[in-house]
């Protein structure tokens, strides 16, 4: 990659369907242990742009490379086992169980009893399955749900299932959190809980972040730089107030 603090590379990234391009040549990268948001108007092609690390979507062009690595290529289920997990906009989450049983689902790829062995439930599976509770528990105190832990997630207000869903992700240990919009349809309050949590992720847990958020006053408070999207493209990159500033992000993001 050239940079060893680098953990991740975009590079001459592209997205059509069909007459549309929803990204047009971007390049970017991030560096290990930041958090860097992804701002611009609806539209600009940020989604996209997780899209296409996940591999929910396969570019027309370009390259993406995680730790030197090549992943442009891989299949959706390759990416969490590489250490990139994804909170998603919509909060997708099983409401049926509780807050306890969909962080144990996060655990999944990092457990290896076998079918059978499941099945019977004793010894080396029993003794993993107290570990993967052990890791949940931790991030339902990290994210301070502890007296939701047995409550079916779609009896709790909407904070509380988003800090369910960030931590299901969390479950899974990863290097990158991608987040799109965590604080949509929040009140003052939970998005200042949520910030709080994002901050914490990256310091205390050292998680890279990639953050696509309209709530600017948020972006300028937890981000330590921004990428600015308009029509596909990069429109400015660097520090926040930086960005906020420049003319031309002015004019095509903030109205001015």
């Amino acid at each position: 990659m050239g940079n060893s603090n680098e953990i991740l590379k975009i590079e001459n990234l592209s997205l059509d369907f069909g007459r549309l391009k929803a990204l047009d040549n971007v390049s970017f990268s991030v560096k290990r242990g930041e958090i860097l948001g992804l701002i611009g108007p609806n539209g600009a092609g940020k989604t996209c742009i997780l899209n296409c690390i996940n591999r929910i979507y396969n570019p027309s062009e370009g390259h993406i490379y995680f730790k030197g690595q090549e992943i442009t290529g891989l299949k959706a289920h390759d990416i969490p086992r590489l250490g990139i997990a994804r909170v998603f906009q919509n909060i997708e989450l099983f409401g049926g169980m509780t807050v306890l049983q969909n962080l144990m689902a996060g655990r999944h790829i990092k457990m290896k009893t076998r079918f059978w062995d499941a099945a019977l439930y004793f010894g080396k599976t029993h003794r993993e399955e107290i570990e993967h509770r052990q890791k949940a528990e931790e991030i339902i105190d990290f994210l301070e749900i502890q007296s939701e832990r047995h409550k079916p997630v779609d009896t709790l207000p909407y904070g509380l299932r988003k800090r369910t869903d960030i931590g299901r992700a969390l479950c899974l240990e990863p290097e990158i959190l991608l987040m799109d919009e965590p604080m949509a349809g929040m009140n003052v309050e939970e998005k200042e809980d949520i910030a709080r949590f994002i901050l914490d992720t990256q310091e205390l847990k050292g998680t890279t972040i990639i953050i696509v958020e309209h709530d600017m006053g948020a972006v300028m408070d937890i981000t330590d730089r921004v990428v600015c999207m308009n029509f596909g493209k990069v429109l400015a990159e660097g520090l926040a107030e930086d960005v906020c500033t420049d003319p031309e992000v002015q004019e095509a993001y903030l109205g001015v």
